[in-house]
Formats: C-alpha cells, sequence, structure tokens
C-alpha cells in the first residue's frame, strides 16, 4: 500500500523472488516474511528447490518507505495468512517462472534442474525453449509437492 492506501506494485510475502546464492548464482526463493529497516527489507526467502531459509536485502523505493511509515510492514503481506503462500494457481506460478527465467542465460537455465533425467535433450533446445522447459518443470516441481 501507498500513503493513501493504494496498493503498492512491490514484492510481497508469498511472491518468488530471485537472489543470489553463496557463489553469486542465480537462485529463486519464495518470501515468508519481511522486515524493513529504512531503505531496505530484510526478506526470508526459501529456496524452491532446496528449501534452505535464507535472509536477504532487498532495496525499497522512497513510496514505500512512506508507507511503511503509516501502516508498518503489513505492506508487504501477513505471514499468519498461509493463502498467501500456496502454489495452487499453476498458471500464475508458470508465468512468474518465465518472467524471472527471461534474463537467464543457458547455463543459469540449466542449473535450475540439476540432475533432470531429460538434462541431455534439453540443452539442444533453443535459449527461448529451453526457458519454457525449465519454466515447466519448475512450476509442475512447485505446484505437485506437498507443503
Amino acid at each position: 500500500m501507498d500513503v493513501d492506501g493504494r496498493l503498492e506494485a512491490t514484492f510481497g510475502i508469498g511472491d518468488l523472488v530471485e537472489y543470489p546464492d553463496v557463489n553469486g548464482d542465480s537462485r529463486i526463493g519464495k518470501v515468508t516474511d519481511v522486515s524493513s529497516m529504512g531503505e531496505k527489507a530484510m526478506a526470508i526467502v526459501k529456496d524452491i528447490h532446496t528449501r534452505a531459509q535464507h535472509i536477504i536485502s532487498i532495496p525499497i523505493s522512497d513510496r514505500e518507505q512512506a508507507a511503511i511509515s503509516k501502516y508498518g510492514d503489513i505492506i508487504f503481506g501477513d505471514p499468519e495468512k498461509r493463502s498467501q503462500q500456496n502454489n495452487s494457481d499453476p498458471i500464475a506460478v508458470y508465468d512468474r517462472m518465465l518472467q524471472i527465467y527471461s534474463s537467464y542465460d543457458r547455463e543459469a537455465l540449466l542449473r535450475q534442474i540439476p540432475g533432470h533425467p531429460r538434462s541431455a535433450e534439453y540443452r539442444r533446445l533453443s535459449l527461448e525453449d529451453l526457458r519454457t522447459r525449465v519454466a515447466r518443470e519448475v512450476t509442475y516441481w512447485m505446484v505437485s509437492r506437498k507443503p
């Protein structure tokens, strides 16, 4: 929410975000909690592959800072509401995966599906087809697994 109570386009609890791991490789995690700290927010993310939790720093805009001063960290969502943290809409998850993977190169995409039984076949796909395939595989994995 912004200072006038309108929804602010921002990340929030339940969103998928891209973040660097300790080696600098891009990973994807689901935001499970957020706490603002001035010009940044500290977010707890759960890696979609390993399920390991990490704390990451995310810059926040002046508008978000103003909204936080008025409403508090609730602008990022309520961590107690499980409905914000589910993967029940496979189309929304798939669209988000395509958006995240749009800037990935071939090797970064292949790292998203380590040990996949069809990885040799996927290596021969065009970059665009590989993005689509990886987004489908990750979406299937996220939607079909039990929380």
